[in-house]
C-alpha cells in the first residue's frame, strides 16, 4: 500500500542481494541446463500476468501430455545451500500455487540448480578476500561445472491433486486481502494508531 500510494520502496534489507543477483544472472543458463537434463526444450517465459493485485512471472510454462506445467528455477547461492535443499519451502510453494492461478497451471515443479557464479559477481564477492582465499574460491566455484547435471539439479513437484484445492484457497485469501487493502491508511501502515 505504501509503495502504491506513496512510492515507498524498502531498500533496508540487502542481505539477499547476492542470491538475487546470482539468480537473475544465471536464469537462462539454469533453464538451458534443465532443458538438456530433461530432454525438453524450455524457454524463459516472458509474459507477466496480473489478476487483481496478484502479479507474477513464472520462469517456465510448458505443455506436457496436454497439461500446462509451471516451473520455477532457483539458484542456491552456494554448494552448501544447494546441499541443504530438501523440499519446497512455504514461500516457494505458495509462489508456485500463485503461478498456477495466474497461468492456469495444472502441474508445478521447483527446480534448484547448482551453478558457478558469473565472473563479475564472483569478483564482487571476493574483492576483500586474501589472494589465497580468492584462488581457493575460484577453483571451488569452477569445479561445479565439472559435475553432471544429475548432481547439479534437484526437482520437487507439488502433487497435481493438491493444486486445484490450493488455487481455490488462494483465491479466497485474495478476496479477503483485497478487502483488507481497502481499509489501509498511512497511519495504519506506519504503525500510528
Amino acid at each position: 500500500w505504501l509503495e502504491h500510494v506513496y512510492g515507498f520502496v524498502d531498500i533496508s534489507d540487502t542481505s539477499s542481494l547476492i542470491p538475487i543477483k546470482k539468480g537473475i544472472a544465471l536464469e537462462d543458463d539454469s533453464i538451458d541446463m534443465l532443458s538438456r537434463h530433461l530432454g525438453i526444450n524450455f524457454t524463459k517465459n516472458q509474459d507477466r500476468v496480473t489478476k487483481g493485485f496478484l502479479t507474477g512471472e513464472c520462469d517456465i510454462q510448458s505443455i506436457q501430455a496436454s497439461i500446462k506445467v509451471i516451473r520455477d528455477v532457483k539458484n542456491p547461492v552456494s554448494w552448501r545451500t544447494f546441499r541443504g535443499v530438501e523440499g519446497i519451502i512455504p514461500t516457494y510453494y505458495w509462489q508456485l500455487i500463485a503461478y498456477c492461478l495466474l497461468y492456469d497451471g495444472k502441474a508445478a515443479h521447483l527446480d534448484y540448480t547448482l551453478m558457478p557464479f558469473p565472473q563479475d559477481l564472483a569478483e564482487e564477492i571476493t574483492r576483500y578476500f586474501t589472494a589465497e582465499k580468492k584462488k581457493e574460491f575460484f577453483i571451488m566455484d569452477r569445479s561445479i561445472e565439472n559435475l553432471s547435471s544429475e548432481k547439479r539439479i534437484k526437482t520437487f513437484q507439488i502433487p497435481s491433486d493438491d493444486i486445484a484445492d490450493r488455487v481455490e484457497f488462494l483465491k479466497s485469501r485474495l478476496i479477503k486481502s483485497a478487502a483488507y487493502y481497502e481499509t489501509l491508511t498511512y497511519d495504519i501502515c506506519m504503525g500510528k494508531n
